[in-house]
């Protein structure tokens, strides 16, 4: 292969494992002069790092010559590999050649011309510099909004894709519209109806109406099914109208469903999709995939946990889990990432959506939930009759006659009351609108540090272990948020004389697991476990998580922690999953605040010398011995 003198000094340059400079390679100016030479060479992606990198450095006028280097090569390289190494660090540069490149790659994406493949990838960029910066979103809407039909049909089908993504952000009609007529020409493939059953999905989870909701649902659930028959492979549609399959058939008394075989289907669809992408996706991706898998598999979980009740006349019941956990979906897939080149990868999500169907019949919900949990001399004549309205309302599927939660509970004692608000902080926590996006990252990080666990790579175990990390993090995230004037149960947290003993802790989280995970069996005490007891089980089906509960008064270090109880929480993982967890009560002095929350969960991976199976410790030190905020001072 005979190579051009500027590729002939960069491989020089990295032989001899130096730096690549510009100047190495002639200059601005000679660059400039040999466009055309550069823009097919085998290492475009280092001259336009090597440009890039030095550009702060620039005068205004070596500024100009290297912004139009970029602009120049954008518009001459039609190679699809090329062209994503250089957008990905255009996409990661400053602000200035961002916004210098943006026209060029909005323009560029039209050239019918080029490559179809380095039309789409210039489309896609143009988006992503739109997400960071909205002043030029109006530029890009236009552009999406005139594409015209007689395109070509490769690029038609990833344009639909960048379609519904903006659909997503703005709810702009005519993007629909746009969608809508390239399905009626037949073209865009599987990937048009695909979105626009997102884009119909999203109108129903915005519906401030029943009979609306429901139309869109049914519109969503047939675009998904056309994109299952038109593409080879959708593992992704499959879920969906599965899902919508399941929540829809509820406004129809008549229809007779397989709840059963459905909730299989998903399963069936979850595991390829999770295969699928590993196999296409690139790396940036795959930690938005494990929190919607997360998701996906809570999901699953509930309607596993609820399919014997899915034939009663209740409609509420799995119209508050399928549509909760929808919400929940819809925002994690409709995730774009961009590489931050200070920070790793930043997420930008889609704006929250509305649940205006749902939360009434969430509270509802949850009341009668309550209303299980409570003995009648609790709750008295008026939670008998409660238990009475509740039963009329499962039997009537019409939203609009559901009565307001506050007049159902208004003949509530004040202790009656408070029970329930406790009960209502304990089982929404998990199904917030959004992922607060602290937690968010804690999560991305820890599913990572266990990727590689041998118990993790089994599906129902990862299915498990991802539904007990997130309860479990949200449990921390509320004890270190609540206050004991308006939580009473997490007194013991700021007890100080005495300290309080271990068993508080474990009676506390064992409460909560019992009240949010559903799909597993939640004791205390579990014995003939490696010769021991453990201090709180999870059963899943055929299979255990154990949580090891302590307290210590010295030294909460990771590395102190490690030392003297982590050889334990190990040892009970011997003939189980090779996952577990240990949670620390840090009663040492906190004068000084308690820290935040990502320094207080850490994966230990454990390998033994006789072992060479490892295992892995999810360790949580929940803050005791606490000062109110006013009391914690900071050293000078």
């Amino acid at each position: 292969m005979k190579y051009n003198s500027i590729d002939q000094i960069i491989i020089q340059l990295l032989e001899s494992n130096q730096e690549i400079k510009f100047d190495h390679l002639g200059g601005l100016i000679y660059l400039y002069e040999n466009i055309d030479i550069i823009s097919i060479s085998k290492f475009l992606s280092e001259i336009i790092t090597s440009i890039v990198s030095e550009f702060e450095e620039l005068s205004l006028e070596g500024k100009s010559i290297a912004q139009n280097i970029l602009i120049g090569v954008i518009e001459r390289c039609d190679d699809e590999f090329a062209i994503q190494e250089i957008l990905y660090v255009i996409l990661n540069s400053n602000k200035q050649i961002r916004n210098s490149c943006f026209k060029t790659l909005l323009n560029q994406s039209d050239n019918i011309k080029k490559n179809s493949l380095v039309r789409a990838w210039l489309l896609e960029a143009s988006f992503r510099v739109v997400l960071i910066d909205k002043t030029k979103r109006f530029s890009l809407l236009s552009n999406l909004i005139d594409i015209s039909i007689d395109d070509c049909p490769v690029y038609l089908r990833y344009s639909s894709k960048i379609l519904g993504l903006a659909y997503s952000n703005w709810q702009e009609q005519d993007i629909i519209e746009k969608l809508i007529e390239i399905s009626d020409a037949n073209l865009g493939e599987d990937e048009v109806w695909f979105e626009l059953g997102m884009s119909y999905l999203l109108n129903a989870l915005n519906a401030q109406e029943h009979d609306m909701a429901l139309s869109s649902f049914l519109l969503a659930k047939d675009h998904f099914e056309k994109s299952i028959e038109i593409g080879s492979e959708r593992p992704d549609a499959e879920a969906y109208y599965n899902v919508l399959l399941i929540l829809t058939s509820f406004s129809n008394p008549n229809e007779k469903i397989d709840y059963k075989k459905l909730i299989a289907k998903m399963n069936m669809s979850l595991t390829i999709y999770n295969a699928w992408h590993v196999l296409q996706e690139n790396n940036e991706w795959i930690s938005a995939r494990n929190i919607e898998i997360t998701n996906w598999y809570t999901l699953i979980s509930k309607l596993e946990h609820l399919l014997i009740h899915l034939s009663e006349p209740s409609w509420f019941e799995p119209k508050v889990v399928i549509e909760t956990y929808l919400l929940n979906i819809y925002t994690s897939s409709r995730a774009i990432f961009k590489r931050d080149k200070v920070g790793g990868l930043e997420k930008i999500i889609q704006p929250r959506i509305e649940r205006a169907l749902i939360n009434e019949a969430s509270k509802i919900y949850l009341l009668d939930k309550w209303l299980e949990t409570q003995s009648d001399s609790l709750i008295k004549d008026i939670g008998l009759e409660l238990k009475e309205e509740l039963q009329k309302i499962k039997g009537n599927r019409q939203f609009q006659t559901v009565p307001h939660f506050e007049q159902l509970t208004s003949k509530l004692s004040v202790d009656n009351k408070t029970s329930l608000d406790q009960f209502f902080d304990d089982c929404t926590s998990l199904n917030s609108e959004e992922l607060n996006p602290v937690i968010e990252e804690l999560l991305i990080k820890l599913l990572k540090d266990v990727e590689l666990n041998s118990s993790y790579k089994i599906e129902k175990v990862k299915r498990g272990f991802h539904i007990l990390l997130n309860q479990s993090i949200t449990f921390l995230s509320s004890r270190m948020n609540l206050t004991k004037m308006n939580a009473s149960r997490v007194a013991y947290l700021y007890q100080n004389n005495p300290l309080p003993k271990e068993v508080a802790l474990q009676d506390d989280l064992h409460d909560y697991l019992i009240g949010n995970i559903n799909t597993a069996t939640t004791s205390v005490e579990k014995s003939d476990v490696a010769g021991g007891r453990i201090d709180v089980n999870v059963a899943f089906n055929m299979f255990n998580f154990s949580i090891e509960i302590k307290r210590d008064l010295n030294d909460c270090s990771f590395e102190k922690i490690r030392s003297k109880y982590l050889g334990q929480s190990a040892e009970y993982l011997g003939t189980d999953v090779k996952l577990g967890f240990l949670m620390v009560l840090d009663l040492t002095d906190k004068s000084s605040g308690m820290g935040s929350i990502e320094s207080n969960v850490k994966v230990e991976i454990i390998k033994k010398d006789n072992d060479p199976i490892e295992r892995a410790i999810v360790v949580i030190i929940v803050p005791g011995n606490r000062k109110t905020p006013s009391n914690v001072k900071i050293k000078v």
